[in-house]
């Protein structure tokens, strides 16, 4: 299909779906990254769901791609595959390269209840050729070397996605698990705006909401909504993310 993430917000709207609705797809050729970046899977390769979530009451929507990148972080780490890094906000990273990501849009249902499409993409099974052209991004396969199987990986995803939602609104604050997978932190980086010049500075913590706190070269911290934002580290390690 093109995106799953499309196609469940149009059952969403249409009341052909619900809260708690999965939408799994063998391949895609329209997903969409952040800032509408697109995202391609051959038929067999990756693992690519959407899922249907009530949006969390006092929970700020800021918060959100962190909370599911820790999720999808532990969900892909307790099946013993490769340990998860994590680069704000919403991207999956094996040995510094991208093997995955996430999509919060919102969506309203047919009967007016606001609720939130969270996309999952994560390369599993393709091979390191797949990647000559894409040199910071990676599958699970080309990281270890060996097939990883989808079915128990998907499962283990949505159960870590359950859980880590139902925290949420339990007053879990996912900072912690995120800084301990974090790249970057304490780095240089340029942070680059939707418009106006580039700018430099280093990479200090993760704000309460959800925003990445920095500081400028002379001092100053800055809050950076990924809305509005990217960042990319400059340290000789990190200068591909």
């Amino acid at each position: 299909m093109d995106s799953t993430n499309r196609q469940l917000r149009q059952l969403a709207e249409g009341g052909a779906a619900g809260v708690g609705a999965v939408l799994i797809s063998d391949f895609q050729w329209g997903g969409r990254g952040r800032r509408g970046r697109g995202w391609q899977a051959p038929r067999g390769s990756a693992l690519l769901l959407s899922a249907l979530l009530p949006v969390p009451t006092m929970v700020p929507l800021t918060l959100l791609p962190i909370a599911v990148a820790v999720a999808v972080a532990e969900g892909v780490e307790a099946q013993g595959e490769a340990a998860i890094q994590l680069k704000w906000p919403n991207d999956l990273l094996v040995g510094g390269k991208k093997v995955g990501g996430i999509l919060i849009e919102s969506a309203v249902s047919s009967a007016g209840q606001a609720l939130l499409v969270v996309g999952i993409g994560i390369n599993v099974n393709q091979r390191p050729a797949a990647f000559d052209a894409l040199p910071a991004a990676t599958s699970l396969y080309a990281a270890l070397g060996t097939e990883v199987p989808r079915g128990p990986l998907l499962a283990a995803v949505l159960a870590a996605l359950e859980q880590r939602w139902d925290d949420l609104q339990a007053g879990w604050q996912p900072h912690a698990a995120w800084r301990r997978r974090a790249v970057a932190l304490g780095a240089a980086i340029t942070v680059h705006g939707a418009a106006g010049p580039t700018w430099s500075a280093t990479l200090r913590d993760l704000h309460h909401d959800g925003r990445l706190y920095v500081e400028d070269e002379a001092g100053r911290g800055h809050l950076l909504d990924a809305q509005e934002v990217s960042v990319r580290a400059v340290t000789a390690d990190l200068d591909r993310l």
